[in-house]
């Protein structure tokens, strides 16, 4: 993976018989931004080689910070098994290398966002007289990490604007995260007229 792409960590519990008082240890996430999952934990049967198994299967969704390799420790979990008692068990560590994002065509005011990003825009009155208000709301969503990310701000010329803090939603389902970022910005009119709201760009790398 590159840099802040996100990436599923995944810890698959396999049993046949009855268990119960499950502790799970999770390993040092230490050099990633990581984000539970609404549906992190999932229950199954499965057959493999024509015997049943029970699965429980834990997600995270992990964003890596550094460049180069990372291993990600190993995971415990301790459990209450029918006739065995208290045993534990330990996952095996998971090794990555992380890479820089692409530096051919990269634009100078690209600031490492990454993913799949889809932007909206809307207005709440588009007529407004000298002195009136509108509502510019912009949402930015996507499988990026988007909890710090800030839009850049561009020249207002023909309006006064008053920003609101920006709103933050995270969803998910088994496979990916879902981040969803939503600004405000109050803008009052200081010229009659036709008048633009200017442009605002966002830059990011989307690796598919």
């Amino acid at each position: 993976p590159y840099v802040r792409e996100q990436v599923r960590y995944t810890m698959k519990f396999f049993y046949r018989t009855a268990v119960g008082n499950a502790q799970l240890t999770l390993p040092d996430f230490s050099r990633f931004v990581k984000e539970d999952m609404e549906q992190g934990k999932q229950s199954e049967q499965v057959v493999v080689q024509g015997i049943s198994w029970h699965v429980t299967e834990y997600n995270l969704a992990l964003f890596p910070i550094d460049v180069g390799p990372v291993t990600i420790p190993p995971a415990t979990l301790a459990v209450d098994v029918a006739r065995m008692g208290k045993i534990s068990l330990t996952s095996n560590p998971v090794s990555l290398v992380v890479s820089r994002h692409p530096i051919e065509g990269k634009p100078k005011e690209y600031t490492g966002l990454i993913g799949q990003i889809h932007v909206t825009g809307t207005v709440s009155k588009r007529a407004l007289k000298f002195g009136e208000s509108t509502t510019l709301t912009l949402e930015v969503e996507g499988d990026a990490d988007l909890r710090g990310f800030q839009l850049a701000t561009p020249e207002w010329t023909d309006f006064k604007v008053y920003e609101d803090k920006p709103a933050f939603q995270i969803q998910s389902n088994k496979n990916r995260v879902i981040s969803r970022k939503t600004f405000k910005r109050v803008l009052v009119s200081e010229k009659g007229g036709t008048i633009e709201i200017p442009r605002m760009d966002l830059f990011y790398f989307d690796p598919t």
